[in-house]
């Protein structure tokens, strides 16, 4: 077996410890807990499709589809989310791939076993923590980097050699990633169209080029209107909760989550975090540097050597979509949080696989170069085997998060004796709260005024109570004064909507309060709430 084959073989086994290692970041909480909810209700209790809301990203394709594979594959709700995260890896490094040998088909397989000991690397860490780009089993907008990396591979090959089939294939998959996640807007089909746009204006009539330029221009536009027909279709009740609305403070406001994720990435607290990120930033700078020196002001104007126009039109693509990905999560506020640089997977994707194939591509005239890539693809490999090899031996401790809290709590309460029928809670607490109990006892997300909460789930309880079984509501789970996640939601703020309760615990040194009923108050006013909002249709 040759050296490059070994090395292949290695870099895919090590791929495969690494996604191992996301078993420890399998949290049970509202957000990754939505499929299952999901299929469960369909499955399993007579729910309706069209009775459901979905969240703005609904990740139809692909976490939606294999998780629906998983659901007779697997008994526990753990195991499902863990075999879709391990999907989406060996998903992604076919991408990665694939994508790879369109824009470089003499790609070497020294070449390839980088780009997937790269993306061992990223898996490691997202196993070592809440990483800044992680994969999970929804939220992830997985579908931009998937259909971005293939749709520049059928792009090229599109502008090579239109075929009907790849054009299909353009279409389809942009048109499932947009119904996935509308981040593909920013990721893909505005960079792509712009780029493809400027191209046919800069081509003088009659250039033979032009034409499937164009073409490709009119897939794309299909694309979305195909995508937006089958929205209709299958979305009855678009997500309208944590919308955020364009302004100068929401754009503050992502700016600086933008400067403290990306500190936050550079800190030495884990070091394969820190190692990512540099990896990320050599190879921009790298990128950069190449351009730069590849650059050169003629009489005409500038021009840029480029010796493969497949990777000179990536490169383009990276520079154009990096520019308006970063523009559009801060200009509409949409980078919310602290791990909102997922948002900028596909670029950073597509700047480490660039990278590597801009090294294949450079002739290696001096074994110094060749010894130094061995070198550094050896260090990489033992870089992530050491720190699995750790991780595996040692676990971290389990997550505790306000739902792992409060189920903790409720079970306590029910072994000394309270009997726990069904409570109400808000989102972040409702589902997860209730797939960590013994007994998955039924808890209903309401609005501060008790009236269900129509978020990411569906409608069927409340517009067919006789189909689904009956629930008497005994506890509410609500936050203390503490930070609390919600603070619409907590004991303060619900004192006034909710009745008196005949007990009052507190959990987390007053992160929590569990309110508990001994007579039936809870339930008449919960039951109350809904059916005062279903009179008025507010849905």
């Amino acid at each position: 077996m040759s050296t490059d084959k070994i090395k292949t073989l290695l870099a895919w086994l090590l791929l495969a410890l690494s996604a191992s290692l996301l078993r420890f970041q399998t949290v049970l909480q509202s957000d990754s807990l939505f499929l299952d909810d999901l299929f469960s209700d369909l499955l399993h209790h007579g729910g309706h499709w069209t009775e459901w809301k979905f969240a703005s990203a609904p990740a139809f394709v692909p976490d939606m589809l294999l998780y629906w594979l998983a659901m007779p594959l697997f008994g526990e709700v753990t195991a499902r989310i863990f075999f879709v995260s391990v999907a989406q890896v060996f998903l992604l490094a076919s991408a990665l791939l694939w994508c790879a040998r369109q824009i470089h088909p003499a790609l070497s397989k020294s070449a390839q076993a980088s780009i997937v000991l790269l993306l061992a690397l990223f898996t490691a860490a997202a196993g070592r923590s809440s990483m800044w780009l992680y994969f999970y089993s929804t939220n992830n907008h997985l579908a931009v980097v998937l259909f971005g990396l293939t749709g520049i591979g059928l792009m090229l090959n599109h502008l090579e050699r239109p075929r009907a089939v790849s054009a299909a294939l353009l279409v389809a998959g942009s048109a499932a990633a947009l119904l996935s996640t509308q981040l593909f807007v920013l990721g893909f089909m505005l960079p792509a169209l712009l780029l493809l746009a400027t191209a046919w204006l800069t081509l003088g009539p009659g250039q033979a080029l032009r034409r499937p330029l164009a073409r490709l221009i009119g897939l794309l536009l299909l694309a979305q209107v195909l995508a937006t027909l089958l929205g209709k279709l299958l979305i009855r009740y678009p997500a309208r909760e944590g919308r955020i609305h364009p302004s100068p403070d929401t754009a503050g406001a992502a700016l600086r989550n933008f400067m403290n994720a990306v500190t936050t990435a550079f800190t030495p607290d884990n070091p394969l975090t820190f190692l990512c990120a540099l990896l990320v930033l050599l190879a921009l700078g790298f990128l950069a540097l190449r351009l730069l020196r590849a650059t050169a002001l003629r009489q005409q104007g500038l021009s840029i050597a480029t010796g493969d126009w497949r990777f000179a039109a990536a490169a383009a693509l990276l520079a154009v979509g990096l520019t308006i990905n970063l523009l559009g999560v801060i200009l509409s506020g949409g980078f919310g949080d602290p791990f909102a640089l997922r948002y900028l997977a596909l670029p950073i994707a597509l700047a480490l696989l660039l990278a590597v194939i801009r090294l294949d591509l450079s002739p290696i005239q001096r074994p110094m170069r060749a010894l130094a890539i061995g070198a550094a693809q050896l260090a990489l490999f033992a870089v992530v085997l050491v720190s699995a090899a750790r991780l595996t031996l040692r676990p971290p401790p389990p997550i505790v998060d306000a739902s792992a809290l409060a189920a903790g709590c409720l079970a306590q309460l029910e072994s000394a004796g309270f009997p726990l029928k069904a409570g109400i809670a808000d989102y972040w607490n409702g589902r997860g709260v209730r797939y960590q109990l013994p007994h998955r006892n039924p808890i209903l997300v309401t609005t501060n005024t008790l009236a269900p909460d129509f978020h990411v789930s569906t409608l069927g309880p409340v517009m067919r109570p006789r189909d689904y079984p009956e629930h008497v509501y005994n506890f509410a789970v609500l936050y203390g004064a503490a930070q609390p996640a919600n603070p619409q939601y907590t004991a303060a703020a619900m004192r006034q909507a909710l009745p008196a309760p005949a007990r009052v615990a507190s959990c987390g040194n007053g992160r929590l309060e569990i309110w508990l009923y001994q007579d039936d108050s809870l339930d008449r006013a919960v039951k109350q709430a809904g059916a005062d909002w279903l009179r008025q249709g507010k849905r």
